[in-house]
């Protein structure tokens, strides 16, 4: 108070306004990406987010964690274990009764397809051509397509040879064959047969599941894959990591999320028939390479793409059409009505 009776206010100094500043700012002051609530609550609001997930959503997520789990594990894929984890639920079920085919994987051989045998045949040409070798061209286009062991393909056609020289030629096999492969003229003249291709669109338009797998490096498959026009929802070659054939159709039949037992391929060697069977799977084998008495191991042989039909495959699964009886309708001339009669128009009392 002044002797004249008022209240006389001094300025704040400049430093002391900072520092007020700089307290309320420590103090108060609460970055807005911190959340206040509780763990307890925070937990409801996660579960309260995921509950907005339908079933279906929840479950596709759970099998891609797997099948991304598995992929990297180094131990082998289990057939059991792929039974399991794609049997279908009571829902999926239940649309499988209006679209049963759209329960089966189909599964084939890009190189098969493709037709690279050619390319096959001049790749070991010019590898034997270094060294003064002799090709067996039977075994030229055979063994290369097989997943024998790699001195076991060698030995097949250029001759019994030791491990280290056997293992180097294989090398220089696959370099040759990725190389010619890549070439612009060669890559000009692979085509799909037209019936492959139409059997491969019948299987879309049907809403089925295709996947392929091949021996060619994946940046060579994906450019084969763009000139072609082929779109295969799966995709398996040697850069995933797994060697035998039987581990190649059931890393393939995890990509499709399809059983292996429902799942058949479509391959030419007696060698992918048993390796396929032992992975619970059919085999559909295509004649040209093998002769047929050489296929006796399949489910079914075919010479060529225009044999396939739909009804065919449940027949390789073993599914057996019910016959269904029709109530025949009284025509009201004293005929026997009431009975019933099956579509072959047979009577049954």
């Amino acid at each position: 108070m002044t002797r004249f009776g008022k209240t006389k206010t001094l300025p704040t100094p400049d430093w002391l306004k900072n520092e007020k500043e700089r307290s309320l700012s420590s103090s108060s002051t609460i970055p807005a990406s911190v959340d206040l609530a509780p763990p307890q609550q925070q937990q409801q609001e996660g579960e309260k987010r995921e509950e907005l997930l339908t079933e279906e959503e929840h479950e596709l997520r759970y099998l891609l964690r797997r099948c991304e789990d598995m992929k990297n594990d180094p131990y082998p894929l289990s057939v059991d274990t792929l039974e399991d984890m794609f049997r279908p639920s009571g829902a999926e079920r239940l649309k499988l009764v209006n679209n049963p085919m759209q329960q089966y994987g189909f599964i084939f051989n890009f190189d098969v397809i493709l037709q690279t045998g050619s390319a096959d045949l001049e790749a070991w040409a010019k590898v034997a051509a270094s060294g003064d070798y002799l090709v067996d061209e039977e075994e030229a286009v055979r063994g290369s397509r097989e997943s024998s062991p790699l001195e076991v393909c060698v030995g097949k056609v250029l001759g019994e040879r030791e491990p280290v020289e056997a293992r180097k030629l294989g090398m220089g096999f696959f370099e040759e064959r990725n190389s010619l492969v890549l070439k612009e003229e060669y890559l000009e003249g692979l085509q799909v047969d037209d019936s492959c291709k139409k059997w491969m669109s019948n299987l879309v338009d049907s809403n089925c599941k295709i996947g392929c797998y091949s021996r060619l490096p994946r940046h060579i498959v994906d450019e084969l894959i763009t000139r072609t026009g082929l779109r295969p929802d799966a995709l398996v070659t040697p850069d995933d990591g797994w060697d035998t054939l039987d581990q190649v159709v059931l890393g393939t039949s995890m990509g499709l999320m399809k059983q292996p037992s429902k799942c058949v391929v479509f391959d030419e060697s007696p060698i992918a028939a048993i390796k396929t069977h032992e992975a619970g799977m059919k085999f559909i084998g295509l004649l040209g390479t093998y002769p047929r008495y050489e296929l006796g191991v399949a489910d079914k042989t075919i010479g060529d793409w225009e044999e396939m039909k739909m009804r065919d495959i449940r027949g390789v699964f073993g599914e057996e059409f019910e016959l269904e009886l029709e109530r025949e309708v009284d025509d009201g001339l004293g005929g026997g009505g009431g009975g019933v009669r099956n579509r072959n128009n047979m009577r049954w009392d």
